[in-house]
């Protein structure tokens, strides 16, 4: 048995009652995984199978760290959402996700500061933390001339 790598990066959605609710099981889904491969984005739990992509290394050219800015529902209050998304070469094929079949339209209307390209090829991080120092540090084990592109703070 081969020992894993310590490069490797694997982030789990946390565990809750909706997955057993959508029989789903008590098991850990994978939300973002790097490894020597390439990045695995996967969907949320409800919908884990069917917007699980996988980018192998050859076809990213940086993984973008990015925020939605929405009115909360909680009185109306701003609200922000992190998401995980890549910058793809050209004539690489969009990954499987949750904004595959976006329409530009619609992209701009819910991320005006994004790229549509973008936007199409990100996850929410919703029910697992995102971690900017662990996930640089296995994209640059793996993939040294990818960047990891943090855009968090621009509108």
């Amino acid at each position: 048995m081969t020992e894993p790598h310590h490069a490797i990066y694997e982030a789990h959605y946390s565990r809750n009652m909706l997955q057993l609710l959508a029989g789903k099981g008590w098991r850990r889904f994978v939300a973002l995984r790097i490894d020597p491969k390439g990045l695995t984005l996967g969907g949320v739990p409800a919908r884990h199978r069917s917007h699980t992509g996988f980018v192998p290394w050859e076809d990213l050219t940086s993984v973008v760290l990015w925020r939605a800015y929405t009115m909360g529902a909680k009185f109306f209050t701003p609200d922000t959402r992190d998401y995980i998304g890549v910058r793809l070469r050209p004539g690489a094929p969009i990954p499987h996700g949750p904004n595959r079949e976006l329409s530009q339209k619609w992209s701009t209307r819910t991320a005006p500061h994004m790229e549509y390209e973008i936007v199409r090829t990100s996850h929410p991080v919703i029910f697992w933390n995102l971690e900017k120092e662990r996930i640089c540090a296995a994209v640059e084990a793996f993939a040294p001339g990818i960047q990891v592109e943090d855009l968090r703070d621009t509108r």
